[in-house]
């Protein structure tokens, strides 16, 4: 009789366990859902760019970088300083 005991006891105890264990995975699928769309929902105020429009801008820019240089090594050519003897454009006369 105290083996019955036992049997049940243990049984019941182990049915219990294995009915918690099984739904934990219902619990870790509904976790999962609600991480992945708080995830999205951060992802997305972040105003984040895709790596192709990334690429694309930074092409731009470094276009732009390169005019920049071009535009600012002309002008430094033709802000020389007077050469000797001449007033700056003005006469004496």
């Amino acid at each position: 009789m105290a083996e019955d005991k036992v049997k049940d006891g243990n049984g019941g105890w182990f049915r219990r366990i294995n009915g918690t264990i099984s739904g934990w995975g219902a619990i870790r699928r509904e976790l999962e859902g609600t991480v992945k769309v708080l995830v999205g929902n951060a992802l997305a105020r972040m105003d984040l760019v895709s790596r192709e429009e990334f690429e694309a801008q930074a092409e731009v820019l470094r276009a732009t970088r390169a005019k920049l240089d071009e535009l600012e090594a002309r002008l430094a050519g033709q802000q020389t300083p007077d050469e000797p003897g001449e007033t700056g454009g003005t006469t004496g006369r």
